[in-house]
């Protein structure tokens, strides 16, 4: 028996999308202001014919301001109010709920209980954590607001394994990320500047260390509280970024691909070694997209091996006279580095693109609306 395919599956059916970290930009994706990565194949459900609805606030309502400041209050540890209250209130419309960033508590008790009827499927970016009860995080992963998702997608193989073990009945799998090459449309450019950029749990410290000893031009998109008091040295150059970690509002990415990535020698990701986190992906995606090579701090974090697929360079955690090093040989050795960007572009073109990543959501999405 041939199985029908995701387009033949999804074709009119609706799919609401929520994604609180998108903050209404679906018109700027589709404009080239923003990259199509954060839609999270949500552009590939329409493609496969599915009816996509964005759940969005309306951020003057009085209703808007109430909730953001409940969960204010809350500390977030009662999920994003404002789209669960609009997840809850329209739920009969959908055919299959997909959650790429947040949690929704509501959503997935009613799920748990069976009034909300279509499958509710989430992104989850980190394995669980062993968290006390009492300090009531995670919620959403926690009895009985755990039977309300019904499957999960995993941005690392260390997230599945470990969700894996904790639900081994659910619908797990891993899918790997991938950047927007038509926004990072890579560049050929041999670079005229080593550059570094990102807000989360980056160690700067480290990173400034080594170019106090290395005279290479460095140039940072980052808020100078991230940096730390100490005056920066005379070869590094900063640009100001937003304070706020969520504030993804600041120099448009237009600007940082031709002015930064496009200009670049490499890209340096000095990380802060947490190792469940995922902080660095965004940039490392994006590096590979633009056909920079990339040195990042060895964190256990990321499934991409720079140097087992010769891009880049790991570096380890703190280690001063490892990036050092590193940076008076790359300063040294320009055909390493043109090497490196030959195949760091052709890694993000036949893989790690958000086209290759569509297409894997879409089949997932598409096992949950499947006639049995």
């Amino acid at each position: 028996m041939i199985e029908p395919s995701p387009t033949n599956i999804l074709a009119g059916l609706r799919i609401a999308v929520v994604n609180p970290y998108l903050e209404g930009r679906e018109k700027d994706c589709e404009k080239n202001l923003y990259p199509r990565s954060h839609l999270w194949g949500a552009d590939a459900l329409s493609k496969a014919g599915a009816r996509v609805v964005y759940i969005r606030p309306d951020s003057s309502s009085v209703c808007y301001k109430l909730l953001s400041m409940l969960s204010r209050l809350a500390k977030g540890r009662l999920g994003n109010l404002e789209f669960d209250w609009l997840i809850v209130t329209s739920f009969w419309r959908y055919d299959l709920i997909y959650i790429c960033y947040g949690s929704f508590l509501a959503t997935q008790l009613l799920r748990a209980l069976g009034v909300i009827r279509c499958p509710v499927v989430a992104w989850v970016y980190r394995p669980p954590r062993a968290i006390p009860f009492w300090k009531l995080r995670d919620l959403q992963t926690r009895f009985p607001f755990r039977y309300g998702l019904d499957g999960l997608l995993c941005l690392t193989k260390r997230a599945e394994q470990g969700w894996k073990v904790k639900w081994p009945r659910k619908r797990i799998s891993f899918l790997a990320w991938g950047a927007d090459t038509i926004m990072f449309a890579g560049s050929d450019s041999p670079g005229e500047f080593f550059f570094a950029c990102g807000r989360t749990y980056r160690d700067y410290a480290t990173l400034l260390a080594a170019a106090a000893q290395v005279p290479v031009p460095l140039k940072i998109i980052a808020s100078r509280s991230l940096l730390g008091s100490q005056p920066l040295p005379p070869n590094v150059h900063l640009v100001q970024g937003p304070n706020n970690p969520s504030n993804d509002r600041g120099i448009l990415y237009a600007d940082i691909i031709g002015e930064y990535y496009a200009k670049a020698k490499a890209v340096l990701i000095c990380l802060q070694p947490i190792e469940d986190d995922t902080s660095g992906l965004t940039n490392l995606l994006e590096a590979l997209a633009m056909g920079r090579p990339v040195a990042i701090t060895r964190t256990g974090s990321l499934d991409i091996d720079v140097e087992k697929e010769g891009v880049g360079r790991l570096v380890a955690p703190g280690d001063v006279k490892g990036w050092v090093d590193l940076l008076r040989h790359w300063q040294n050795d320009p055909q390493e580095l043109a090497v490196m960007s030959s195949r760091a572009l052709d890694l993000a073109n036949k893989y790690y693109n958000h086209e290759r990543h569509g297409r894997d959501v879409v089949r997932f999405l598409a096992g949950f609306l499947a006639k049995t």
